[in-house]
C-alpha cells in the first residue's frame, strides 16, 4: 500500500543493513507495483486506473532520497533513477489540473480517500458548495451522506446518485480537490529528481543528467510558486485546499476555508522560502491551541473550532491519526530547525509533549493503531501494527536532530527541552559505511562536582567533537578516507 511509504522509508532507511529498504523501493519504482493496476475493492473507489505504485498519494522519491542520505550507492541510483523519474510523470499526466484558466491549473489533484484522508472537511465543504449531481449535499443533511462508511450508501440510494451515475462510485463522490499534501509531495518528489540526476552528473559527469537536474528544479519551483500563491490564504494564515478547477461533476476551484492539519505539509518539506518565514509562520499558533489542533490525547486533524469538527466518526474531520502526527511532526522540528528565531524552551516543550503522547498512546507492548480519540488519553483503535506512520525517525531525526546529507559530513541539533532528560544514547548508526554513537550525559564522573553535561559524537570508536550545550548546532565532518560505499561495502559486518 504505497500511502505510508514516504513514512516507512524515512524509517526504515535507519536500519543497518540497506538491502531492505533498497528492494521495497524496486517494487514500486520497477516492480510489479509500478506496471499492474490498482487492486480495488468496496472501499477503493475510483475511476482513474493507474499503477498500484499510485493507488495512494506519497512522497516516495523524497524518501528515496532520504535513504542515500544514509546509505548511499552511485550504482543502485544509477540504475532506479530513469524509473524514479517515470513514477513522477504518471502524477504529471494523470492527476494535475488540465484547465489551464482555472486557478488551480497544472496544480496536482486527488480525492482525499486516495490521499489516505477519506471524508475531509475540505471535502464537505466543497460538496455543500455544488450543485446539480453533488445537489444531494446540503448544510443539514451532509453527514448523512459524507460521514463515515456506513453513509455512503445513503448516498448510494439517492436520486442524485442515479441520476449522475458517474458522479459517484459506491456513494463515493468523484469530487477532486487540489490539496497541500499532494502538491507538497510532488514539489518534494522534483526536488529531489533534481538533487538526484546532480548527484548522477558529480558521480559520472553525466551532462544529460545535468539539463534533466535543471528541468526538474523548474518544475519544483513552479508548483511550489503555485501552492504558495493559491493555497495560501493571508486572511487566515493557514494553506487550504480548493476544489479541482476541471472537475467533472461540482464547484471548481472554490476554496474550503477550514484548517486542517494537511496545511503544515509545506514544512515537512521546507517548502516555505527562508526568507519569507513571518508571512507563513502564524499558522503555527493554531499548533499550539485549543482551538486549534491540541488537545489531551494527541493532535487533532481539523480545527475544534469548526462547527463541523468531529472527533468520533471514523473520519479525518477531527480524530487523531498516527499518520498525520508523523507529518505534521516532522514539519514542526523543520521549523523550529529552520525557520524560527530564536527557539524557546516552549517551543521544544511543545514538540516533546506531543512527541510523548504519540508513544504513550502505544501502551505497553509495541504497537501502532490506526487512530485515537484526541480529547482522550487511551489506545489506539482500528487496525493494529498499522505501519503508516513513523517512530525511529522521529526520535533520531526530528526530536535528537541527526541530520543526514549527501556529503560525507553530519548535523546534530537536538531539539530536547534542557532539563528532560539526564542522559541518553543514540548509537550503533550505520552511516556513509561508517558506525555513529552519540551520547549525552549531565554527570559524566560521579566523583567530581560541578556541571559535566558533555555530548559526545564518535565516528568508527574514535571521539570526533563534543558540546557542553546541548541544543547547539553541531557539524561532524567525516575524512574520506573510505569513499563511498558500494552495495557490498555498505553494511558494517
Amino acid at each position: 500500500m504505497p500511502c505510508p511509504a514516504g513514512h516507512q522509508f524515512y524509517d526504515v532507511r535507519w536500519l543497518r543493513n540497506p538491502e531492505f529498504l533498497r528492494s521495497y523501493a524496486d517494487y514500486y519504482m520497477r516492480g510489479s507495483a509500478s506496471r499492474l493496476n490498482q487492486r480495488e475493492n468496496a472501499n477503493f473507489l475510483t475511476y482513474t486506473s493507474r499503477p498500484e505504485s499510485h493507488h495512494f498519494s506519497s512522497w516516495m522519491i523524497d524518501g528515496i532520497e532520504a535513504f542515500l542520505k544514509v546509505h548511499p550507492d552511485r550504482e543502485w541510483l544509477q540504475s532506479i533513477l530513469p524509473h524514479l523519474a517515470a513514477h513522477q510523470q504518471v502524477w504529471d499526466t494523470l492527476f494535475t489540473v488540465t484547465d489551464l484558466q482555472a486557478k488551480t491549473a497544472r496544480m496536482y489533484k486527488f480525492l482525499d480517500l486516495y490521499d489516505g484522508m477519506e471524508f475531509s472537511l475540505s471535502t464537505v465543504l466543497g460538496l455543500i458548495e455544488s450543485d446539480d449531481a453533488y445537489g444531494l449535499y446540503t448544510v443539514d443533511n451532509w453527514r448523512n451522506y459524507y460521514l463515515g462508511w456506513e453513509t455512503t450508501d445513503n448516498a448510494a440510494q439517492s436520486p442524485h446518485a442515479k441520476r449522475y451515475p458517474k458522479a459517484y462510485r459506491n456513494g463515493y463522490p468523484d469530487f477532486y480537490i487540489v490539496r497541500p499534501t499532494l502538491n507538497a509531495y510532488a514539489y518534494a518528489n522534483l526536488r529531489s529528481l533534481s538533487n538526484l540526476y546532480n548527484l548522477m552528473h558529480s558521480n559520472f559527469a553525466d551532462l544529460e543528467a545535468k539539463t534533466q537536474a535543471t528541468k526538474y528544479k523548474i518544475k519544483a519551483e513552479e508548483i511550489q510558486r503555485k501552492i504558495l500563491d493559491v493555497l495560501w490564504n493571508e486572511e487566515d494564515q493557514f494553506f487550504y485546499s480548493y476544489t479541482a478547477g476541471d472537475n467533472k461533476f461540482g464547484a471548481r476551484d472554490f476554496e474550503s476555508r477550514v484548517r486542517e492539519s494537511v496545511g503544515y505539509t509545506p514544512w515537512y518539506f521546507n517548502m516555505i522560502p527562508f526568507s519569507d518565514n513571518e508571512k507563513y509562520e502564524k499558522a503555527w499558533e493554531m499548533f499550539a491551541s485549543e482551538k486549534g489542533f491540541f488537545n489531551t490525547g494527541g493532535m487533532t486533524t481539523a480545527e475544534q473550532q469548526h462547527p463541523y469538527y468531529n472527533e468520533q466518526a471514523y473520519a479525518w474531520n477531527g480524530r487523531g491519526w498516527p499518520f498525520q502526527n508523523s507529518v505534521v511532526y516532522k514539519a514542526y522540528a523543520n521549523y523550529l530547525r529552520n525557520y524560527k528565531t530564536p527557539v524557546t524552551e516552549h517551543d521544544r516543550q511543545l514538540l516533546y509533549n506531543y512527541v510523548r503522547k504519540l508513544v504513550a498512546t502505544h501502551g505497553e507492548k509495541p504497537n501502532i493503531g490506526e487512530w485515537y480519540i484526541p480529547s482522550e488519553r487511551g489506545t489506539f483503535g482500528g487496525e493494529k501494527d498499522y505501519f503508516h506512520s513513523t517512530f525511529p525517525d522521529i526520535i533520531i531525526e526530528d526530536l535528537l536532530g541527526f541530520k543526514a546529507l549527501h556529503q560525507d559530513l553530519f548535523i546534530l541539533q537536538p531539539l530536547l527541552p534542557e532539563n528532560t532528560w539526564s542522559h541518553f544514547y543514540l548509537g550503533n548508526i550505520a552511516y556513509h559505511g561508517r558506525t555513529i554513537d552519540i551520547i549525552w550525559k549531565k554527570d559524566w564522573d560521579l566523583q567530581k562536582e560541578g556541571n559535566q553535561s558533555e555530548l559526545r559524537i564518535w565516528v568508527d570508536g574514535r571521539l570526533a567533537k563534543t558540546s557542553d550545550r546541548l541544543t547547539d548546532e553541531i557539524v561532524v565532518e567525516m575524512p574520506p578516507d573510505k569513499g563511498l560505499p558500494t552495495r557490498n561495502s555498505s553494511v558494517r559486518k
